[in-house]
Formats: C-alpha cells, structure tokens, sequence
C-alpha cells in the first residue's frame, strides 16, 4: 500500500468487497489490515446466529467505523479462538463472509460438495418399550405413542418424550416395566419421566428406565453415553444415575454424565444443587462447579471446571479447549464419522474454539485448521488428520 493514503484505499477496498468487485490481490491488502485490527471487532454469532443478514449489515458498519479512526489500535492474541472469533461469526454464520473473495468462495463450495453425505446431527432416537418394540421417534407423529404399567407415552409438539401416570398403579404395574431410549451417532433427544425430571441425550447414548419410576424407593436410571439432567426434587426418593463404573445419587439438581466407552474416564460435572459419586467402594461429595473423574484407579475431583464448555453440546454447540483426539472424538459422534490419525499429536497440543453444532463439518475442520498445526481430507465418512 505504498504511496497511497491507508485509510482512503482500505475504504476502497472495503467498498470493492462489499460490492463483490474485489480483486485476489486486493482481498489479501485487505486480509492483512483485518489481521492488524482483529481484536478490535466484536463477535456477532451468538447474539444473531439466525439473522444472516443482520450480521453481515453489523459487521460491515465495524469495519467502516474501524476504518474511520484516525488512531488505529494494535495487538494480537495467539490462541485459536482469538485468531477464529470474528471469521467464525463470518465465514460460517454469515455465509457470504468478511474477507472472502468469490475465488476463496468457489473453493468452499467445492469442499463441501465433495463431503455432502457427512451432514450435521439431528433430532431423532428409537425408543424401546417394555413389550419389545421399537418407535423411530423422528418418524413417530405428535401425540399418544403407548401406554404400559398405566402410564402414557407420548411425544410432544418441541420433539420431547413425556410420560404421564393416567390411572393408579396396581400391584403388577408395580413390578415396573422397563423402557430404553437410546440416541445413535449423530442424534439428540430429549425425555421428561413420569417424576418431571428432564434428560437430554447426546449422540451415541442410551438411558433405560422404569415406566413407573415414581411407584418405586429409588428413582434409578441406566445411563450410556453422555445425558444432561435436571432431577426434580423428591427427598423421599432418591434419583441414582448409574453408568458402568459409578452410581450418582441426588435428591434434585442439575448435572451433566459423560460415560463412553471409549473415554478414559467417566465425567460427571455439577451445575446446580449436591450430588454422591460412588466409585470403586468410595465416594465423594461434589459442589457445584466440580467434575468428578472415575477411572479404575478411584475418583479425582476438579474444581472450577468450564461449565459452558461441558454442556455446550446440550445448547448446540461445541466448545473445545482440549487435545486434538478429545475433541475429534466428539466430532466423530456427532456427525457419524471415521477418525483416522496418519501422525501422533502431542497430548499437550490443545486447540480452543466456539461454534455451532448445526455448521457443515468442512467449517469445523477448517476452524481447527486455523492455527496450521493440524489439516484434514475427507474421504467419504473418513476424515484424515495430518500435521
């Protein structure tokens, strides 16, 4: 930009790029002012995550406001998702994207029409009733599914699966029958049972239940996989969550259960209320704002985790500030892929980012790429990572 005035030809520039007139050489002028000033632009994906064009009309007026200072601040941050805040809320929400020249455009469209059957994750489950039988829940109409042990099944009009006790119980219904929802890679779903406690199952998860789980002592639950749960409270019945290594009991609460098969551990996190994690012939007491970790070799308990990141996958997100294989793991579930590794990665190589469950996965992949340490090729449902 040499012999020209900065702030007149970054507006024409900025003019050139709304208008679409843009050349390659321009855009990168323009790339690197927008580098010089990133820390300064405020991110809008959250706030306006449905309103495409009202985003692109907010940014657009930060970049004509930033470009109207006579005094231009600098600095940078070296993190991941310092270097993707502003060009996430860009390039994936907004679609047509700041600093994204029609060149940069074509080759997008090309990446994601060549991985178009790795699509996002989407509401469904199959639930299994006691008698055998199977529903598709996102095949299923709105309204009554079953009826067992005098409750009735049914699915609502937001998706979720309610169960209301419609009679008294006699003395068979009270030997309970049990129902298994159960959620395959690439789906969610959500439950209300009969006692109006709420659970939200991730991908790849399962969570089985008596139909008359308020007739019985114990409120108790067969979780695998990963469930967000928001117990009512009942002092008189205690609801337990069990998973393969641990039993969580609480009176009423908020918590989330991570419990894979293929993680190390399994991970409970507290958002609200108390919880007993019994492990291994020990136990622990959590507060809120813990996760308990149980392994084979006992519990650990971790304050002050992230909270926003544990349950981000519950609000449609994903939040990441883990390694790699973490994190590809939870993208491996969610849009029902094969991970293959072609080098080893450091464990203490983290990568750390927010965005959208609902984005085609070349957007995540591309996110991760931002920091040049990691690249993928997509094969089919194969992803390939290489350094």
């Amino acid at each position: 930009m040499e012999n020209k005035n900065p702030v007149d030809y970054i507006k024409t520039l900025a003019h050139k790029w709304r208008s679409g007139q843009i050349s390659q050489q321009e855009m990168q002028e323009l790339n690197t002012w927008y580098e010089q000033h990133r820390d300064e632009f405020v991110e809008l994906s959250g706030e306006y995550k449905d309103q495409p064009d009202l985003i692109k009309a907010r940014i657009e007026k930060q970049v004509f406001d930033r470009i109207n200072r006579e005094k231009p601040e600098s600095g940078k941050k070296n993190n991941l998702w310092s270097k993707i805040a502003v060009a996430a809320s860009i390039i994936l929400i907004a679609g047509a994207g700041l600093f994204y020249n029609k060149y940069n455009r074509r080759q997008e469209v090309a990446k994601v029409n060549s991985s178009n059957t790795i699509v996002p994750g989407k509401h469904g489950a199959t639930l299994m009733l006691a008698n055998g039988k199977k529903i598709r829940l996102s095949d299923a109409v709105n309204g009554e599914l079953a009826k067992e042990s005098g409750v009735t099944i049914s699915k609502t009009a937001n998706g979720q699966i309610t169960y209301e006790i419609k009679q008294p119980l006699d003395a068979a219904d009270r030997e309970g029958q049990v129902n298994t929802l159960s959620t395959a890679k690439g789906e969610t779903y959500g439950i209300k049972l009969p006692d109006g406690s709420v659970v939200i199952l991730n991908a790849a998860s399962s969570i089985t239940y008596a139909t008359n789980i308020t007739a019985l002592k114990e409120r108790r639950v067969k979780l695998r996989g990963e469930a967000y749960f928001e117990v009512a409270k009942d002092k008189i019945h205690p609801f337990i969550v069990e998973t393969e290594q641990q039993q969580v009991a609480v009176l009423g609460t908020h918590f989330n259960v991570m419990a894979y098969e293929d993680e190390e551990a399994i991970k409970t996190t507290l958002l609200e209320g108390a919880v007993k994690i019994s492990a291994h012939g020990e136990y622990q007491i959590m507060k809120p704002g813990q996760q308990a970790q149980v392994n084979p070799s006992g519990i650990k308990l971790l304050d002050n985790v992230d909270l926003e990141e544990i349950i981000a996958w519950k609000n449609g997100d994903f939040k990441f500030n883990d390694n790699l294989e973490n994190i590809m793991a939870k993208i491996a579930r969610w849009y029902n892929v094969e991970i293959i590794y072609q080098n080893k990665f450091a464990p203490d190589l983290t990568f750390s980012g927010k965005i959208s469950r609902s984005r085609h996965i070349s957007c995540i992949l591309k996110m991760l790429e931002y920091n040049g340490d990691v690249h993928f090729k997509i094969e089919g449902r194969k992803i390939i990572v290489t350094k």
